[in-house]
């Protein structure tokens, strides 16, 4: 964690997801980005900028914020809530890449673990893998 301001990285690491299809089925599959409970106790009004970076130039990708609750209800399996999701548009320069920043506010609220869902955008093609890279700072 580092502190420039008020703002401070969260986490000592940023993190990397890879998405895209499956070359048997084409079809778009979802990988789960899962974010440890932070060193600080979560707080209801506090809001972290969650910048992400794609480097594709084969397709768009969409990024989930979402909270752990476990055995909530009925349920006997822990559930995911949504509290939004951003789309991050392809590249026309791998070099360049395509950064776009979130504001979330409620992360880490519920059972203290929150994660991000990054699922490609366009199916129908085995080369459609993006790689996308996330920093989550706490604002």
């Amino acid at each position: 964690m580092y502190l420039n301001g008020h703002n401070w990285k969260v986490f000592d690491s940023d993190y990397t997801a890879t998405v895209g299809t499956t070359t048997a089925s084409l079809t778009a599959y979802t990988t789960n980005l899962s974010f440890p409970s932070p060193a600080h106790a979560p707080q209801a009004d506090a809001l972290y900028m969650i910048t992400g970076y794609n480097q594709s130039t084969a397709t768009d990708v969409t990024v989930i914020a979402q909270n752990m609750h476990r055995l909530f209800g009925p349920s006997s399996t822990d559930c995911w809530s949504e509290l939004t999701r951003w789309t991050i548009e392809k590249t026309s320069s791998t070099t360049l890449g395509t950064i776009k920043d979130a504001l979330v506010q409620g992360l880490f609220l519920g059972s203290g673990v929150s994660r991000l869902a990054i699922q490609n955008v366009s199916t129908g093609s085995s080369d459609l893998n993006a790689a996308v890279y996330f920093r989550v700072t706490k604002v």
